[in-house]
């Protein structure tokens, strides 16, 4: 990479989050949010099937394997903003 020009960009993906320059992880949140709406409707049909049992279900430990680990992945590194504590974004805590 030798006298190459590196480009400039204001938003990236890495490893699986989303960067966006400036200080505020509220893309990063709500995207996050999305995404874990998005598994819990996955996962409706598994929640409606009769033939496991509710005890079944929640020994899977369904919400904590898989749709905390969506909604919280990188969320060590996200920096909050009083807006990211609306209603919206306390949804699965």
């Amino acid at each position: 990479m030798e006298n190459q020009l590196v480009e400039s960009v204001t938003k990236f993906t890495y490893l699986g989050l989303y960067v966006v320059s400036g200080s505020s992880s509220t893309p990063e949140v709500h995207r996050r949010i999305g995404l874990a709406n998005s598994i819990v409707g996955q996962l409706d049909g598994v929640w409606r099937n009769r033939r496991l049992s509710l005890n079944t279900k929640l020994r899977l430990y369904i919400y904590t394997s898989l749709v905390q680990s969506v909604l919280l992945h990188g969320s060590e590194t996200w920096t909050l903003a009083i807006d990211d504590t609306a209603p919206d974004c306390r949804l699965f805590t």
